[in-house]
Protein backbone atom coordinates (compact mmCIF):
# COMPACT_ATOMS: atom_id res chain seq x y z
CA UNK A 1 0.00 0.00 0.00
CA UNK A 2 0.82 3.26 -0.77
CA UNK A 3 0.52 5.61 1.70
CA UNK A 4 1.23 9.12 -0.64
CA UNK A 5 -1.64 11.30 -0.63
CA UNK A 6 -3.88 13.85 0.60
CA UNK A 7 -5.48 12.43 4.21
CA UNK A 8 -8.40 14.48 5.68
CA UNK A 9 -7.72 13.25 9.40
CA UNK A 10 -9.01 14.10 13.01
CA UNK A 11 -6.88 13.59 15.97
CA UNK A 12 -7.56 13.94 20.18
CA UNK A 13 -6.29 15.71 23.16
CA UNK A 14 -6.15 13.91 26.04
CA UNK A 15 -7.89 16.15 28.91
CA UNK A 16 -9.90 17.45 26.33
CA UNK A 17 -13.02 16.87 24.85
CA UNK A 18 -12.43 18.64 21.80
CA UNK A 19 -11.65 17.04 18.63
CA UNK A 20 -9.37 18.51 15.61
CA UNK A 21 -9.47 17.87 12.05
CA UNK A 22 -6.28 18.54 9.70
CA UNK A 23 -5.40 18.05 6.38
CA UNK A 24 -1.98 15.97 6.31
CA UNK A 25 -0.07 15.63 3.06
CA UNK A 26 2.16 12.94 2.52
CA UNK A 27 4.54 11.90 0.34
CA UNK A 28 6.47 8.35 0.29
CA UNK A 29 9.80 6.80 -1.43
CA UNK A 30 10.07 3.30 -0.62
CA UNK A 31 9.90 3.08 2.88
CA UNK A 32 10.23 6.54 3.85
CA UNK A 33 7.32 8.90 4.67
CA UNK A 34 7.30 12.75 5.03
CA UNK A 35 4.85 14.83 5.39
CA UNK A 36 3.06 18.20 5.93
CA UNK A 37 -0.36 19.56 8.20
CA UNK A 38 -1.57 22.44 10.12
CA UNK A 39 -1.20 24.84 7.32
CA UNK A 40 2.83 23.79 7.10
CA UNK A 41 3.21 24.05 11.10
CA UNK A 42 3.02 20.25 11.45
CA UNK A 43 5.38 17.73 10.00
CA UNK A 44 5.59 13.68 9.93
CA UNK A 45 8.99 11.86 9.63
CA UNK A 46 7.71 8.05 9.41
CA UNK A 47 9.04 4.40 8.07
CA UNK A 48 6.87 1.87 6.51
CA UNK A 49 7.40 -1.42 7.86
CA UNK A 50 4.73 -3.64 6.46
CA UNK A 51 1.50 -1.74 5.81
CA UNK A 52 2.06 -0.05 9.28
CA UNK A 53 3.12 3.78 9.32
CA UNK A 54 5.09 4.85 12.67
CA UNK A 55 7.16 7.78 13.14
CA UNK A 56 7.51 11.10 14.54
CA UNK A 57 5.60 14.33 14.36
CA UNK A 58 6.30 18.06 14.93
CA UNK A 59 3.99 20.92 15.52
CA UNK A 60 4.83 25.01 15.69
CA UNK A 61 2.27 27.11 17.31
CA UNK A 62 4.07 30.42 18.04
CA UNK A 63 6.66 30.14 19.63
CA UNK A 64 5.81 26.74 20.89
CA UNK A 65 7.32 23.78 19.41
CA UNK A 66 5.61 20.12 20.37
CA UNK A 67 6.84 16.80 18.87
CA UNK A 68 6.13 12.92 19.49
CA UNK A 69 5.15 9.82 18.45
CA UNK A 70 2.55 8.55 15.84
CA UNK A 71 1.96 5.16 14.13
CA UNK A 72 -1.06 4.54 11.32
CA UNK A 73 -2.45 1.12 11.08
CA UNK A 74 -4.25 1.29 7.27
CA UNK A 75 -7.81 -0.74 6.60
CA UNK A 76 -7.84 -3.23 4.41
CA UNK A 77 -8.74 -1.17 1.06
CA UNK A 78 -6.47 2.02 1.93
CA UNK A 79 -8.88 3.97 1.85
CA UNK A 80 -8.78 5.01 5.76
CA UNK A 81 -6.25 4.62 8.31
CA UNK A 82 -6.71 4.58 12.58
CA UNK A 83 -3.48 6.19 14.65
CA UNK A 84 -2.56 6.52 17.94
CA UNK A 85 -0.18 9.60 18.97
CA UNK A 86 1.67 10.56 22.32
CA UNK A 87 3.80 13.41 23.25
CA UNK A 88 7.80 13.15 23.25
CA UNK A 89 7.22 13.24 27.36
CA UNK A 90 6.01 10.43 27.01
CA UNK A 91 7.32 7.11 27.15
CA UNK A 92 7.87 4.99 23.59
CA UNK A 93 5.84 2.17 25.62
CA UNK A 94 2.80 4.34 25.66
CA UNK A 95 2.13 4.74 22.36
CA UNK A 96 0.61 1.07 22.80
CA UNK A 97 -2.09 2.20 25.92
CA UNK A 98 -2.81 5.83 25.16
CA UNK A 99 -6.29 6.77 24.10
CA UNK A 100 -5.22 9.53 21.96
CA UNK A 101 -6.15 8.97 18.11
CA UNK A 102 -5.24 10.47 15.11
CA UNK A 103 -7.25 8.64 11.96
CA UNK A 104 -7.99 9.42 8.42
CA UNK A 105 -9.52 9.09 5.17
CA UNK A 106 -8.12 9.30 1.74
CA UNK A 107 -9.00 12.36 -0.60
Amino acid sequence: MSWDGTWNTTYSTAGTSGITAETLIITQKGTAVTGTYALGNGSVNATVTGVTLAGTWEETSGNTTSSGLFTFTPSADGKTFTGRWISMNETAAALENTTQYWNGTRV
